[in-house]
C-alpha cells in the first residue's frame, strides 16, 4: 500500500496526504503513524515526529514546499541586530 489510491479517502489527515503526495512518506506508515496517533489521542504530527520518522525541520521544509509557501527559520534571525535597525 504505497499509493493514495490505494486508502479510503478519509484515512489520512490533511498533512499525513501532503507528505505522502510529496513522496516523503509511504501510504503505509501514513496509515500507520494515523493509528498510532489515534490509540495515543495526539495529533498526526505530533505522532510523526515522536517516532523519528520525520525531524521538525525536514517536516516543515516539506509542507512549505508542497503548500508553496515561505518557510521563515526564527533560528536564522539574529533579534538584537534586526531590532537595532530601528
Amino acid at each position: 500500500m504505497d499509493t493514495l489510491n490505494e486508502l479510503p479517502s478519509a484515512a489520512l489527515s490533511g498533512v499525513a496526504r501532503v507528505l505522502v503526495h510529496g513522496g516523503r512518506l509511504t501510504a503505509k506508515a501514513a496509515e500507520e503513524l494515523t493509528l498510532q496517533a489515534k490509540d495515543r489521542k495526539v495529533s498526526f504530527v505530533e505522532a510523526l515526529i515522536s517516532s523519528n520518522t520525520m525531524t521538525p525541520g525536514v517536516l516543515a521544509h516539506s509542507l512549505a514546499h508542497a503548500l508553496s509557501v515561505p518557510l521563515l527559520d526564527l533560528d536564522a534571525i539574529d533579534a538584537q541586530k534586526s531590532l537595532a535597525a530601528f
